[in-house]
């Protein structure tokens, strides 16, 4: 945008107001996210072990948890949580 003097440089000071504010926000959401280590319970992490040694790929546990993690997300989505809780419960119960 071609704007003469000190609008110009208003503009300028905009830009990099907006640029440090979108920064910021993604700086403190990085943040959240490095932070948040969750516990997986250690039959589930043994299960993932086998399942990556199982292929010739050799997928890494984490894209086979983030993997999970998505189609668990898009099941939510589309179907809802109180579903796919009771789902997952029932079969559960019939595999105990």
């Amino acid at each position: 945008m071609n704007v003469p003097g000190a609008y110009a440089r208003q503009h300028i000071m905009m830009e990099n107001f907006l640029i440090n504010a979108k920064y910021a926000e993604w700086e403190s959401m990085r943040r959240i996210c490095m932070s948040y280590s969750p516990k997986i319970k250690s039959e589930l992490v043994r299960e993932l072990y086998l399942l990556k040694h199982s292929n010739e790929r050799k997928i890494p546990m984490t894209k086979l948890v983030n993997e999970a993690v998505t189609q668990y997300l898009e099941r939510n989505r589309k179907y809802g949580k109180q579903e796919i809780d009771s789902n997952r419960n029932a079969a559960y119960r019939s595999n105990n």
